[in-house]
């Protein structure tokens, strides 16, 4: 069995994570802004995208944990 994490291995493991958050939103808001500034996209058109996208995937997860049970069986 494995042992647990210890609490500075745990809050590594979480700077780690919101490091390579930070760094996709980064992206993605660069990315916006070049392709609003050449015209491509209208101003918040890519983040409104977004916006619906994990609105959408959220009702995604919740239905499908209301219908799959944790633990089978129950």
């Amino acid at each position: 069995m494995q042992q647990p994490l210890s609490r500075g291995e745990a809050q590594l493991l979480e700077d780690r994570l919101y490091t390579h958050i930070l760094s996709t939103a980064t992206a993605i808001e660069a990315l916006d802004t070049l392709l609003i500034k050449k015209g491509i996209l209208a101003d918040n058109e890519l983040m409104d995208a977004v916006k619906e996208l994990l609105k959408t995937k959220s009702e995604q997860t919740y239905a499908a944990a209301v219908t799959s049970p944790l633990i089978e069986g129950v």
